[in-house]
């Protein structure tokens, strides 16, 4: 149908169709018209006026109807260092937006300080968040998928819709989460007691339910985020007693 403004209105021309059943579909596709509608507020009518082609009898009435933009914006976001302890109060907001970080000692997944044992002394968890921002329409499951390189993988990539509970996370396997769920976190095991760890983070196959391309991220510069952990001072063996 095609759209014309005419005394501050929007309207379309008819379509008209030939029942033979006791209902008929229409398919509305919305324009640059609908979005401009959109901003001054207003909302459309889709009218329907059945007429009796025996008796020229005829009824009508209007279904309204308000258009909107359709889109999401995903985003990774680095959360911190921790160790296996973390939870979701403590992940419940970033402190970090990329950049470096060195381990504090409550950070390490081990340390023995009454040895001379240095293998665990460097391994933590960078914790990553990403979080589904201003969904439309929101009642929809979304898709994720996540990939890190640049760092030495000590085992376990993890991820968790509450901060609480941990799986394991394949890189780059599409996770479905729950339209519940508008935020995932993301552990990274690695272990920087030889060397500093870029771990470089990247969201992709990201999609509002089945809707795929019809749905666009409204903002892919904030799917790739790079933190920086730089290397833990390793205290060496001691000798001379």
């Amino acid at each position: 149908m095609g759209a014309t403004q005419g005394a501050g209105v929007w309207w379309a021309s008819p379509a008209t169709f030939t029942v033979a059943a006791e209902t008929q579909s229409i398919d509305i596709t919305w324009g640059d018209e609908a979005a401009l509608n959109e901003e001054v507020g207003d909302d459309y009518k889709l009218w329907v006026i059945v007429t009796d082609a025996e008796t020229g009898c005829f009824n009508y009435r209007y279904l309204g109807i308000d258009p909107r933009t359709n889109a999401f914006d995903a985003e990774i976001t680095v959360v911190g260092l921790a160790d296996a302890s973390a939870t979701g109060l403590s992940l419940s907001t970033d402190n970090l937006d990329g950049g470096n970080a060195c381990i504090a000692l409550s950070q390490l997944i081990a340390y023995e300080f009454n040895t001379e044992a240095t293998v665990d002394d460097g391994e933590t968890y960078a914790y990553f968040r990403i979080a589904l921002n201003d969904p439309s329409p929101s009642s929809y499951s979304w898709d994720f998928s996540a990939s890190f390189t640049g760092f030495a993988a000590e085992n376990a990539i993890e991820y968790s819709t509450d901060g609480t509970t941990w799986n394991a996370y394949t890189e780059t396997a599409v996770n479905t989460v729950p339209n519940t769920d508008l935020e995932v976190y993301i552990r990274v095991r690695t272990d920087a007691s030889t060397a500093a760890q870029g771990i470089t983070a990247v969201i992709s196959d990201l999609q509002l339910g089945t809707f795929g391309a019809l749905v666009p991220d409204t903002d892919t510069g904030n799917n790739t985020k790079t933190y920086t952990i730089n290397q833990i001072p390793t205290v060496g063996e001691f000798t001379g007693f």
